[in-house]
């Protein structure tokens, strides 16, 4: 799966992507603010972003999963600390992670958000994922 990835928190975005990559996953960033992110949406369009709410420069990226839905369409997992943010914008995203968490359960949360998207119901929901719909 192609998958963007903003996250602000640099040991993080590496150790993401890093895991990302290693599951057979093409990453795209990782971007650190909504810049960067809609800079790499101009050269490839992703199948899930992986999205952290409060990034570095005070862009949201909630500001980004608007974009990514309404204009691409395109699936959003939030990952971040912000839970009532992330609640607060729960029709832009699939589901939300809270930090700090294992990269085993974005993997997992991958495997539900693909599951979700070909019309199936997950077999399991990985802890540590809320579902929003």
């Amino acid at each position: 799966m192609k998958i963007l990835v903003v996250e602000d928190e640099p040991l993080l975005a590496l150790t993401l992507a890093d895991e990302l990559a290693g599951a057979g996953h093409t990453v795209l960033g990782p971007a650190k603010t909504v810049a960067e992110g809609l800079d790499i949406l101009s050269a490839d369009k992703p199948e899930l972003a992986i999205l952290n709410i409060n990034l570095a420069d005070g862009s949201k990226g909630t500001e980004l999963a608007a974009v990514l839905v309404r204009r691409w369409n395109v699936p959003c997992l939030f990952v971040s600390g912000e839970m009532a943010e992330a609640k607060e914008h729960r029709d832009l995203a699939l589901g939300y992670i809270c930090k700090p968490y294992d990269p085993s359960t974005v993997l997992a949360a991958i495997d539900v958000a693909r599951s979700l998207l070909e019309g199936n119901k997950p077999a399991a929901i990985p802890p540590g994922l809320e579902l929003f719909n």
